[in-house]
């Protein structure tokens, strides 16, 4: 009777046999998804991370526990019965996973924006002429950047115009690149198809600049496109900080700096830039493990409610909205200098200068952001304004009687409307954000008369 019992507690041959062969497939997986093999395979001539080579270890340590444990009991009946569950749910996970690819494929995975970038001596950064690769932000979006010869995220532009263009040239940060967006949807390239074909706009906004960089940018390489118009973006959310070169941007690059001298002229130091001992532009390339669409659809729907009010870092408002606050009084000389400068260097070319003001997402959606940083921050009413930063650059370009377009107003009726014009996670414009400027940008260039002799 008790040999009736343990032979009820078998699988049987064939049954063994199929849970041997399994533990031994595993064990085999187990041994060659390893990081070598995996990097030959999806990333030659790049590397894992930290995280991903402690996914692969993990990944390594279940296989091999799962063969070893499936070869250790592959006499017990219910062996067989566990391994044709997790073939069951292997196949159903595997017929979701390519559901999902095809009916609703997910933005997931990484890519960094240093690959876009190279040391150089008076700016610091640039892009590199001819760079093409893919720009990732999980969720948000995968964007094939192009950057064109001369290191501009645009097309070619002759040196020389063409009889009868007229030339808009953009200054600016990452708000002016608009990795963020495909090459088609960048504000100036709308810009540039609504105002016509006699018109050419050159976008010369590079990521992590601040108007020292953009002045010396215009004045080292970009007057000789000789435009009718500059306009410089300055984004409220760390231009000030850029100006006094509190923010390196990202490892491996330093910035030229500005300064007033003694005899109260603006002059430069930190010239040649350093190179530092590893740019990141001159490194390999980072690599992701291939990624699941199932797990980034399951990922985006329970994180991005959480995550699309979340205030995962120190907000900038916080400081620059402080009445009084050194990030802005500090920079504002410094500023006012190199608008000056910028100002008479386009006088001096034969164009104009105009100053454009880009607001921070908590300054377009306040009753959602702000509100609650006070909250969270114990913030005063009374020791804050959040749009101060832009008035008083608003009045010093007045002073100096530059033109200024601040877009907050604009923008703050669009997200009225209910528009969503920034990645929450990115904070930067979307594809929205950007016709959204370009309509503002056309509207004032117009009505202003800015391409007519000043």
């Amino acid at each position: 009777m008790a040999e009736g019992v343990n032979e009820g507690k078998r699988p049987g041959g064939r049954g063994e046999k199929i849970v041997t062969v399994a533990a031994i497939l595993l064990i085999a997986l187990a041994l060659s998804a390893n990081e070598l093999v995996l990097g030959a395979l999806t990333c030659p001539d790049g590397w894992f991370e930290k995280d991903d080579r402690i996914r692969i270890a993990v990944f390594q340590g279940l296989l091999l526990g799962a063969g070893a444990a499936l070869f250790f009991f592959r006499k017990k009946r219910i062996t067989v019965n566990l391994l044709l569950a997790a073939t069951v749910v292997f196949v159903c996970l595997a017929a979701g996973e390519g559901a999902v690819r095809l009916f609703a494929p997910q933005i997931g995975g990484r890519s960094q924006q240093e690959v876009f970038f190279e040391y150089h001596p008076v700016l610091g950064w640039r892009f590199i002429p001819g760079k093409t690769d893919t720009l990732v932000s999980k969720h948000e979006y995968e964007n094939r950047i192009t950057i064109n010869r001369e290191g501009l995220r645009d097309r070619d532009y002759p040196l020389k115009k063409a009889p009868g263009t007229r030339r808009i040239l953009f200054l600016g940060d990452s708000f002016t690149a608009g990795l963020g967006v495909k090459d088609a949807e960048v504000f100036t390239e709308i810009l540039e198809e609504a105002l016509g074909p006699r018109f050419e706009v050159i976008n010369a906004g590079v990521n992590g600049y601040g108007p020292t960089q953009e002045y010396l940018f215009l004045k080292t390489r970009l007057i000789h496109y000789r435009p009718d118009l500059v306009i410089m973006v300055f984004y409220i959310g760390n231009d000030f900080d850029d100006t006094t070169n509190l923010t390196r941007w990202i490892d491996g690059y330093e910035r030229p700096r500005a300064i007033i001298d003694n005899k109260g002229a603006l002059t430069f130091t930190n010239l040649p830039v350093p190179r530092t001992s590893r740019p990141r532009g001159e490194r390999k390339k980072i690599c992701s493990l291939p990624r699941s669409h199932l797990v980034d659809l399951l990922d985006r729907v329970i994180h991005e409610r959480r995550d699309r009010y979340a205030l995962d870092v120190m907000p900038p408002e916080i400081r620059l909205c402080r009445f009084g606050d050194p990030s802005v009084t500090e920079a504002l000389p410094l500023l006012e200098a190199i608008l000056r400068e910028t100002d008479r260097l386009c006088r001096q070319n034969g164009g104009r200068f105009a100053l454009v003001l880009a607001p921070t997402m908590t300054q377009v959606y306040d009753s959602v952001y702000w509100e609650k940083i006070k909250k969270v921050y114990g913030l005063k009413e009374d020791q804050y304004d959040l749009f101060l930063p832009n008035r008083i650059v608003f009045a010093s370009a007045t002073r100096l009687g530059i033109p200024v377009l601040d877009l907050t107003d604009a923008l703050r009726a669009e997200a009225a409307d209910g528009r969503d014009l920034y990645y929450y996670k990115n904070r930067h414009w979307d594809p929205a954000g950007h016709r959204a400027v370009a309509r503002v940008l056309r509207a004032w260039i117009e009505e202003k008369k800015m391409l007519t002799e000043p």
